[in-house]
């Protein structure tokens, strides 16, 4: 892992105190508990992603569940430390200053997962359109666009892929934000697919509204990029997107097709794209 990324972790790990997050006492007494815990596996940033993946698997399973937390960002109810990796103001802070746009334009939100962009740009824009496929994630996204009182976000529960219509397996994985269609799993749940072109076409949007899309869809990326090709050559709103390296180069070069001439690597697996 990046060393610049491992001492912003170890630093926000001190500025930002989980514990004056919470809500009220009982969550602020959990996420106390999970500090102690988050503390004890930062040593392991410094070992390798996989290691500390494994310490924070180990976490996930055994820190307390289900609590309600406040940032700068919003109100965010988490199911568990996965939850609260991915809400917490620290997660991916490298990219907060390129989620804006215009605030008369749309924000679609492409595997929303449990709202932290919805929720984050749904005051500054227009209009937000929130797509997840994921039952037990589409659910906590509606508590959390309710614990916000957001009235600008519609939500869409289904896949984007490059097809419209399908009936695809979603393979899911033991961190709910890393269900994928191209990890097989034992467990998984039929999802319908659309693609980006049907949505701005049946929510009535023109291309030229959209002002920001964000994909994180684990390797799903190209497909939803292909689906996406009249909005992107047309309507040229900012991509900002999650790639594996194996992935990375597919994707930059199919949007320097549809005419972006910038595209940049923000963090370690995140790019942002404008023509």
């Amino acid at each position: 892992m990046d060393s610049r990324l491992v001492s912003d972790k170890l630093l926000s790990a001190f500025s930002q105190p989980l514990p004056l997050l919470g809500y009220g006492l009982v969550d602020r007494l959990k996420l106390g508990l999970i500090s102690l815990m988050a503390l004890l596996a930062l040593p392991f940033l410094f070992v390798g992603n996989q290691a500390y993946g494994r310490a924070t698997t180990i976490i996930n399973h055994a820190a307390p569940k289900g609590f309600t937390i406040r940032t700068a960002f919003g109100t965010f109810y988490c199911r568990n430390y996965d939850d609260l990796l991915v809400v917490w103001p620290p997660y991916e802070a490298e990219l907060n200053r390129f989620f804006s746009c215009d605030p008369q334009s749309v924000f679609i939100d492409v595997g929303a997962h449990v709202g932290r962009y919805t929720v984050m740009l749904a005051p500054k824009v227009k209009r937000v359109f929130s797509i997840e496929p994921n039952t037990d994630n589409f659910r906590i996204l509606l508590k959390n666009i309710e614990l916000n009182n957001l009235c600008n976000i519609s939500t869409l529960k289904v896949a984007c892929w490059d097809e419209v219509g399908l009936n695809r397996n979603l393979f899911l994985s033991s961190s709910p934000g890393k269900h994928s269609f191209l990890k097989p799993q034992s467990q998984f749940e039929q999802v319908e697919t659309t693609n980006l072109d049907r949505v701005v076409v049946d929510l009535h949007i023109l291309p030229s509204e959209v002002g920001l899309l964000k994909i994180d869809a684990e390797g799903a990326e190209l497909e939803i990029l292909k689906g996406g090709k009249e909005l992107l050559t047309s309507g040229h709103p900012k991509v900002i997107f999650e790639a594996f390296p194996q992935h990375e180069k597919n994707a930059a070069d199919l949007l320097r097709t549809y005419g972006y001439e910038k595209i940049r690597r923000v963090g370690e697996i995140n790019f942002v794209a404008e023509k």
